[in-house]
């Protein structure tokens, strides 16, 4: 019997509670070390900036030139998906502020042009030329259909204005 089936059925044997508890201090002792390796390589940038960064000066007000009153200058610090970051600095009294400015999302849209679309012609010529391009489920055109013709003189006595003189 394995160390599991045992554990599934009477609960843990002594056995199986103690290779249980080796397990879990191995991976306690596992994380500590991580912990310890972190902790010392925090130490070390501290003091790799400490010692890069040693005379703690405030930063010096930058001089306005040919600014208007009240005009505040933008540094642009970083850029990535979510925005620009800047710095903005007061030219009269110095003071700076880092503010994150979001990226304005433009969304273009596409035409959606349907199937089987034809634009309206525009003129008697493009009509013409589109009934000359368009073809009857038998391969004839528009012109060879006897009931086009039928249709278009019954349009014809329809629209068509009385003609003068003629009798």
């Amino acid at each position: 019997m394995s160390e599991e089936q045992e554990e599934a059925g009477r609960g843990p044997t002594p056995r199986a509670a103690y290779a249980r508890a080796m397990r879990a201090e191995e991976k306690a002792q596992k994380a500590l070390d991580e912990l310890s390796e972190i902790k010392s390589a925090l130490n070390d940038l501290i003091n790799a900036l400490k010692t890069h960064n040693a005379p703690t000066t405030p930063p010096t007000p930058i001089q306005a030139q040919s600014l208007r009153p009240g005009s505040m200058i933008h540094n642009v610090i970083a850029e990535d998906d979510e925005g620009v970051t800047e710095e903005i600095i007061c030219p009269t009294c110095g003071t700076r502020e880092v503010r994150k400015v979001p990226t304005k999302i433009q969304i273009k849209e596409k035409e959606i042009v349907p199937d089987n679309y034809v634009p309206a012609p525009r003129s008697i010529s493009e009509a013409l030329q589109l009934l000359e391009s368009l073809r009857l489920p038998d391969g004839r055109t528009v012109f060879e259909s006897d009931r086009f013709w039928e249709k278009l003189n019954e349009l014809a006595q329809k629209y068509r204005p009385p003609q003068k003189g003629k009798r």
